[in-house]
Parts: structure tokens; sequence; C-alpha cells
């Protein structure tokens, strides 16, 4: 059995469909990606000594020094305090990029399920208004990293 083809209209329909997420969402968090730190996000990335330390990606394994115990978390940040520094941009990109994974993970997981217009549930969660924490405060990575 041959697998169905796709026809150029089906493409071009999935690509304008995936675009209008994709600026959409771009345009409603552009704000947020020009902010600056928000409430803990010195304390956790900004004045954070273990980011500064070369082992400092594998102490959150067996050494945890915050209040949760999250090591993949902490050793993503790690090697994006390697890749930023201290330029807020990088962290926000990453923020919304991953916010973006889901929403991509979201809407193929609706279509699986066989849900008219799944394209629309994944735009949903990549607008809603509760998302914006998630890739507004950088502190709240934890969010972006744990859906995809």
């Amino acid at each position: 059995m041959n697998p169905p083809v796709s026809s150029p209209h089906s493409a071009r329909w999935l690509a304008a469909q995936a675009g209008f997420v994709l600026l959409l969402a771009c345009w409603v968090y552009w704000p947020a990606l020009h902010g600056g730190w928000l409430w803990d996000d010195g304390l956790e990335i900004a004045r954070n000594p273990v980011l500064r330390e070369a082992s400092g990606w594998r102490t959150p394994w067996y050494a945890p020094t915050g209040l949760d115990y999250l090591p993949l978390k902490d050793t993503l940040q790690w090697v994006e305090w390697r890749l930023w520094g201290s330029q807020v941009l990088g962290y926000h990109v990453t923020n919304l990029v991953l916010h973006l994974a889901s929403a991509g993970l979201i809407w193929n997981l609706l279509g699986r399920w066989g849900v008219r217009l799944p394209w629309l549930g994944g735009l949903l969660f990549a607008v809603h208004p509760l998302a914006v924490e998630s890739v507004a405060w950088i502190a709240e990575f934890k969010n972006a990293v744990s859906l995809p």
C-alpha cells in the first residue's frame, strides 16, 4: 500500500497555518523579548554563582542549592549562561522557541486525535495569556522545558 500523496495545495496550506501561528506568537511576545530581568531572574541567573563555575552543570544533580530540585533546568541554564551571559534577549528567545515547539507538539497531538482544525489548538496554546509568564519570565524556564 502506497502512502497518500499530499497535494501542493495542502502543503501550502499547512505552511500558511504554521507561518500564521509563528508570526502571531512572535507579535504577541515581541515586548517580552525586549524585557529585562523580572522578579527572581536576577537571583536565579544573574547572581547565581553555580552558573559561573566550570563544574556548575553537574552541581544541581548531586548538590542542589535551590528550593526546587530541577537539575535538568539548572543544567540547561548553566549552558545558557555560557551562551548568553547576562544578555537577557538570548534567554527570552530560548523560552519563546521552546514554547513554540510545545505549541507545535500540541497541534500534532490534536491532529493525531482527529480533532478538527488542530492548528487552532496549537495557536491558542501559543498565544494564550497564561503562557506569557513562561516566555517573559526567565525564571519560568522550567515551564518551557517541561512540555517539549
